[in-house]
């Protein structure tokens, strides 16, 4: 059964994703996240969980555009968000 339903054709309004992304970002620095820019080229698993316990990253250089090949760190880690969307198969 329903029991409420409308139709719009126009003027229905529209949604900006871009300000709720900056919010959320805000409150993750806030909770302690970091973001770091770069590729992952290496993980580590625990053997007992299987879980990534270290990612190795490539970093981006100073102006933002390039990967350093001298940069590359692993950082130990409790969880991993993996975001890069259609990107993420090579992952």
């Amino acid at each position: 059964d329903v029991l409420l339903g409308s139709l719009g054709r126009s003027g229905e309004g529209w949604f900006d994703p871009w300000p709720y992304l900056r919010g959320l970002k805000q409150k993750c620095l806030e909770l302690g996240v970091t973001y770091l820019h770069g590729k992952p080229v290496g993980a580590t698993r625990d053997i007992v969980t299987g879980s990534i316990s270290s990612v190795d990253l490539q970093l981006l250089g100073n102006h933002k555009k390039t990967l350093s090949t001298n940069n590359i760190q692993r950082r130990n880690v409790q969880f991993v968000v993996n975001a890069a969307g259609a990107h993420s198969g090579t992952l």
